[in-house]
């Protein structure tokens, strides 16, 4: 088995120091998290980049109503993931997708080569879990060079355990 990494996500400085010193391995860091989480503040990031070593992901997400972006908000999100990485970003979490529900595979593939060009971590967020057939959307994101998928298996509303056997089944089909 894996080994096993804890990663909290945070919204506020309060959040942050409420956490700081648990025995965590990241941080990822959005703005209102009661909506889901949103793109976070340079300043914010740099507050707590000052603070700790350990890495911290930013989310970036434009609004919380759903996944699928016009191309003006797409280019937001490139240029917020880009001013995020140059202000010391460890890595990214963003989701895209089509109208349909599948995966944006060329927004996507846009993002994962932007972060890794900064050689950082690109994530693809719990939008994953919106999408229908969750074998091809973990495809798509394997060829996008995604480097993690964040997901309790299915949308089950917060709901976990009713996602565990396709997690599991994930795992076993895609390591």
């Amino acid at each position: 088995m894996k080994e096993l990494h804890v990663e909290l996500c945070i919204g506020t400085y309060e959040d942050f120091k409420a956490v700081d010193g648990l025995p965590i391995d990241r941080i990822e860091l959005n703005h209102a998290l009661e909506l889901g989480g949103l793109t976070p503040s340079i300043g914010l990031l740099k507050q707590i980049k000052a603070e700790t070593s350990l890495p911290i992901l930013c989310m970036v997400r434009p609004h919380a109503h759903g996944f699928h972006y016009c191309k003006q908000e797409i280019e937001l999100m490139m240029f917020d993931a880009k001013q995020l990485l140059e202000h010391g970003a460890d890595g990214i979490v963003f989701g895209f997708l089509n109208e349909d529900l599948s995966i944006d595979e060329i927004s996507t593939k846009l993002m994962t080569d932007l972060i890794h060009s900064y050689k950082k971590e690109a994530v693809f967020h719990k939008a994953f879990d919106q999408t229908g057939n969750l074998e091809e959307a973990v495809k798509t994101l394997i060829s996008c060079h995604v480097d993690r998928i964040l997901t309790e298996g299915g949308n089950h509303q917060g709901q976990i355990e009713y996602g565990l056997p396709t997690l599991a089944r994930l795992i076993q089909n895609h390591q």
